[in-house]
C-alpha cells in the first residue's frame, strides 16, 4: 500500500515539476516581458518552494529522490535566465531552496559560483551616495523578488544583498564541512572572496567577507589536521564515509559558525516583522 501511495505521489509531483519546466523552456525559447513575468513572480517561486519541500520530506531512493535532479535543473535555469543585479533577491530565494534540498537529500548542488557572481557584481564595487537614512540591518529581502535600478544603488539594499549572499554561502559550504575533500572544495571560493574583499569600498562589507574567509580557513585547517592521520585511501569508500560521519557528529567549526549566523538571522527576521 505504501509503495502505491509513493507511486501516486511521484506521478503528481512529476506533473507539477514538468509544468514549471515547460514555463521555463518557453521563456528561454521565446524571451519577452510576458514569458519572463511568468517565471519572475511569487506564484512560480512559491510553487517551486512547495515542490522542493515535498521532495525534501520524501527524499529516500524509493520515494521522490529521482525528482531532485529536475528540480535542481529548474532552479539553476532560473538563476541563469535573470543575471541582472535587479534580480538578485530572486536568486537568493532560489538558492535558499536549493540549499534546503541539498541538506535534506545529501545531494551536492554546486551553488557557490552563483553566490560569488552576486558578491562580485561590479555594482557593489561602486560608491553611491546614501539615498535613504535607514539602518542597513532593517533591509529585508524576504518579500522582494526584483528591485528598480535606483533601489539597487541604496546602501541598505546592497548591505542586505551582501549579508544574505554570505549567509547562504556559509550554509552551502557547511553542508560539506565534514567532507574529506573540503579543503579542495573551498580553495577557489576562498581565493575569490579575497579578491572580492579587496574591491569593496565599505569597511563593514570587507569585515563581513573577512570573517567568512577566516571561518572557512579554520574549517580547512580542521580537516587537514585530521586528514593527515588517516590510514586509508580514496578507494576505501566505506572508511571514508565512516570518517566523515564521525566528523559530522563532532560538529566541524564551519557548522557551528553557520548555526550562530542562523540564530542571528532568525532574530533579525522577527525584528523586521
Amino acid at each position: 500500500y505504501q509503495r502505491r501511495v509513493h507511486g501516486v505521489a511521484y506521478e503528481k509531483t512529476f506533473v507539477f515539476i514538468r509544468q514549471l519546466a515547460l514555463y521555463l523552456r518557453k521563456a528561454l525559447k521565446d524571451p519577452s516581458p510576458e514569458t519572463f513575468n511568468v517565471i519572475q513572480n511569487w506564484q512560480y517561486v512559491n510553487s517551486f518552494r512547495v515542490l522542493a519541500m515535498t521532495v525534501c520530506q520524501y527524499s529516500k531512493p524509493d520515494e521522490l529522490y529521482p525528482l531532485i535532479y529536475p528540480l535542481c535543473q529548474i532552479g539553476c535555469g532560473v538563476l541563469e535566465m535573470f543575471p541582472s543585479p535587479k534580480c538578485f533577491p530572486l536568486h537568493l530565494h532560489i538558492i535558499g531552496i536549493l540549499n534546503r534540498i541539498s541538506k535534506s537529500s545529501g545531494v551536492f548542488i554546486p551553488l557557490s559560483g552563483y553566490l560569488l557572481r552576486i558578491l562580485s557584481s561590479p555594482e557593489l564595487f561602486r560608491s553611491y551616495p546614501k539615498k535613504i537614512d535607514v539602518n542597513p540591518d532593517h533591509a529585508d529581502l524576504l518579500c522582494t523578488l526584483r528591485v528598480k535600478s535606483d533601489q539597487f544603488k541604496q546602501q541598505n539594499y546592497q548591505q542586505a544583498i551582501i549579508s544574505d549572499s554570505l549567509y547562504y554561502l556559509v550554509e552551502h559550504l557547511s553542508l560539506s564541512a565534514h567532507s574529506i575533500g573540503f579543503p579542495e572544495l573551498a580553495f577557489c571560493c576562498v581565493n575569490n572572496l579575497r579578491n572580492i574583499r579587496r574591491k569593496y569600498t565599505s569597511t563593514d562589507w570587507q569585515s563581513q567577507v573577512r570573517d567568512v574567509i577566516l571561518e572557512i580557513e579554520k574549517n580547512i585547517e580542521y580537516i587537514q589536521i585530521r586528514r593527515k592521520k588517516v590510514d586509508f585511501g580514496p578507494k576505501d569508500t566505506d572508511k571514508v564515509i565512516m570518517w566523515e560521519n564521525d566528523l559530522k557528529s563532532a560538529g566541524p567549526p564551519l557548522v557551528k559558525y553557520y548555526e550562530k549566523k542562523k540564530k542571528k538571522k532568525k532574530k533579525k527576521k522577527k525584528h523586521c516583522v
